[in-house]
């Protein structure tokens, strides 16, 4: 079998072969349609092997029959079924977000508690779209019997309005599914069947309500219900109901909202709820008069809070494919924690193609393997523990790089992987790299040894070596062949800002304290205009000039002060540059600078900095530029002069703030 993808299934553009397992191949697709409107979709296709086998291509298509039919907000919709050279393929609705596993893995990462409100919310639409497939019939009306089987945290889907979906029915059993099934064979996750489904036992709907009773469990304690250290331990817990009490481990929660979770939870399904339907009324009922708000505004600032760089940074990879935009350079993210860092850091699971881990959509992988597209395109089966982007695979002591938060740090990563990788190949060193949780820290990480290179924008350096004169400046970044960038103030299209409308009284967004063009320059500029940046306007400070350009955008500020970069490359992060316009250009600054400290051996400096003046991305690596944010197209020996401006700007700061 070709290990390639094809161009098109179907009528359906063909972006990346996702992921192959069980008896299917998945794929990233876009399907164009006339007037130029375009959407992205999820397709799943028999494998070619398979493709002569009726019985496998009747169960393929058994899945096709039983999801089309199941119409609910809360259930991810089949689009199409098809035919291509002779191998039956499934169309998906494209949903972007998270596996609702993803969210509380990384909340946990975040040290960040799941409130108890958006766990219920959340629970209570996945109880609505199990009844819609539990009350699923047939065409003279006679019910399907349908028991999902998998209801567990990887075939939940949480969007980034968190909105709950249900996916993969690949081992859904309904009562006309005759061989489909085969004795002796569990099907599902073993730490999320009911006892009926471990002891293989007829199912009904009831067994998937005790599911969603074990994940709501979860959710509302923070930890697993059923973790024993080997299957049969885990087996005899679930057939037993050895379950922890939940009241012992939330003692705040009350006691009526307990009582319900225990309900799905009862050994006996004669003790469960009836429907999905019941125990989602139950659930609403104890959340009500615990006067718990079960409603989507606090669910969105909690997801926003937890997921929202990672799902503004797909939100981009997607426009990207609407709009024929070339392919960003193959790689993949999903937030993880760094082993040496305080930071926020950014890794990823194993490449899987230039969206890589970025997209939600039902994947439908059935029997061998369970495959998720999830908040990031994660390939859960057998390759959780595969080395990340921005993690090297190689063994020895890691190259350890550090990245101010210029922008969303997901997306940084994101563009430097190739420089990471082209590293890594030149140097045959394992390289890592991880975004600080602010400028400040990057400098102190390079300064105390926490990293071997830092990558800090010009003012983050000079601040840095300000206070710490062993750091060495010993490259600067070429963007686009020019050694520097221009600071710009920018207001939004539509305003008289800057012609009618006088700047005294406005909200200005800063993208950071320690930026050069977000900060130091637009206020020098103010300055030299006769406005006193802290009397004559409001500051904000957004944390990243991506942010910043957004605040401005929803109507946060009035004017944001950004690079020349960022406004280039605001439409890939989901923000409309055209809506935009400049009202000044505050001053040339030079571009980000390649920073080592007084603990970085010099054995490891004088290769590393030959590479990054050797790199040239169109020989090295076949792209003429390194990001489409970051523009990088090659290295240069550190100008000193270059920082003249920008130093003098930064005295003036300094003595304004000293008044």
């Amino acid at each position: 079998m070709s290990t390639g993808h094809p161009s098109n299934i179907g009528r359906y553009e063909v972006v990346e072969r996702l992921a192959i397992g069980g008896m299917a191949e998945v794929y990233l697709a876009c399907d164009r349609g006339p007037h130029g409107v375009s959407r992205v979709v999820v397709i799943k296709r028999i494998l070619p092997h398979l493709a002569e086998n009726q019985a496998m291509i009747r169960m393929f298509l058994h899945e096709a029959r039983v999801a089309t039919r199941i119409q609910h907000p809360n259930v991810v919709q089949i689009i199409d079924v098809g035919e291509d050279h002779g191998q039956p393929y499934i169309v998906m609705e494209y949903v972007l977000g998270s596996t609702l596993r993803e969210v509380t893995n990384e909340a946990r990462r975040q040290e960040r508690g799941l409130p108890a409100q958006v766990a219920l919310y959340w629970m209570i639409q996945a109880c609505s779209g199990a009844h819609a497939a539990h009350e699923l019939s047939d065409g003279q009306g006679r019910p399907a019997g349908l028991v999902h089987r998998d209801l567990t945290p990887h075939n939940l889907i949480v969007d980034n309005q968190a909105h709950v979906k249900l996916l993969d029915f690949g081992i859904a059993k309904g009562q006309d599914d005759g061989d489909f099934t085969r004795t002796g064979v569990l099907k599902g996750k073993l730490r999320y069947m009911s006892p009926e489904q471990a002891e293989q036992r007829p199912l009904d709907r009831r067994s998937d309500i005790f599911t969603l009773g074990i994940v709501t469990w979860e959710l509302l304690a923070g930890t697993r219900m059923f973790d024993r250290p080997t299957e049969l331990a885990t087996m005899q817990a679930i057939v037993t109901g050895d379950v922890p009490s939940l009241g012992d481990l939330r003692p705040d929660l009350p006691k009526a909202l307990i009582q319900a979770v225990n309900k799905s939870l009862a050994v006996d399904r004669e003790d469960r709820y009836p429907t999905a339907e019941a125990m989602r009324w139950a659930i609403a009922e104890a959340a009500r008069e615990a006067g718990l708000i079960t409603t989507a505004e606090p669910a969105i600032t909690w997801i926003h809070a937890i997921l929202g760089a990672r799902h503004r940074a797909k939100r981009t990879q997607i426009e990207a494919i609407l709009s024929h935009a070339p392919m960003p350079n193959r790689a993949s993210y999903t937030p993880r924690p760094a082993p040496t860092s305080t930071g926020t850091s950014f890794t990823g699971t194993r490449a899987l193609g230039w969206i890589g881990a970025a997209v939600v959509a039902g994947l439908f992988l059935l029997a061998a393997s369970t495959v998720v597209v999830g908040g990031s395109l994660a390939l859960w089966w057998r390759m959780q523990d595969q080395p990340p982007a921005g993690v090297s695979s190689r063994s020895g002591v890691p190259i350890r790089w550090v990245l101010a938060p210029v922008y969303d740090p997901a997306v940084m990563l994101y563009e430097y992987e190739p420089l990471r990788k082209h590293l890594e190949s030149r140097l045959d060193r394992p390289v890592q790299m991880e975004v600080a949780a602010s400028y400040a820290e990057a400098g102190e990480m390079l300064a105390d040894g926490r990293a071997d290179f830092a990558m800090l924008p010009p003012i983050a350096y000079l601040t840095s070596h300000q206070k710490h004169p062993d750091l060495k400046l010993v490259a600067m970044k070429v963007f686009d062949d020019s050694t520097g960038s221009d600071g710009v103030i920018l207001v939004r299209g539509t305003s008289g800002v800057g012609e009618e409308q006088p700047l005294n009284g406005l909200t200005i967004c800063y993208s950071d304290v320690s930026s050069s063009t977000g900060y130091i320059l637009p206020r020098a500029w103010l300055r030299k205009q006769g406005f006193d940046p802290d009397k004559d306007l409001k500051g904000r400070v957004s944390g990243n000039h991506f942010q910043a350009l957004r605040d401005l955008s929803n109507g946060a500020c009035d004017v944001a002060g950004t690079y020349s970069g960022a406004w280039i490359g605001a439409d890939r992060a989901g923000i409309s540059a055209s809506r935009l316009r400049v009202l000044a250009i505050t001053g040339r600054t030079p571009n980000d600078t390649v920073v080592t400290g007084a603990k970085t051996p010099q054995d490891l400096v004088d290769p590393v900095v030959s590479t990054l003046f050797a790199l040239d991305p169109q020989r090295d690596l076949g792209i003429a530029r390194i990001g489409q944010t970051e523009r990088i197209t090659g290295f240069t020996p550190p100008d000193l002069t270059a920082f003249e401006e920008l130093e003098a700007a930064l005295k003036s700061e300094t003595a304004a703030s000293d008044k």
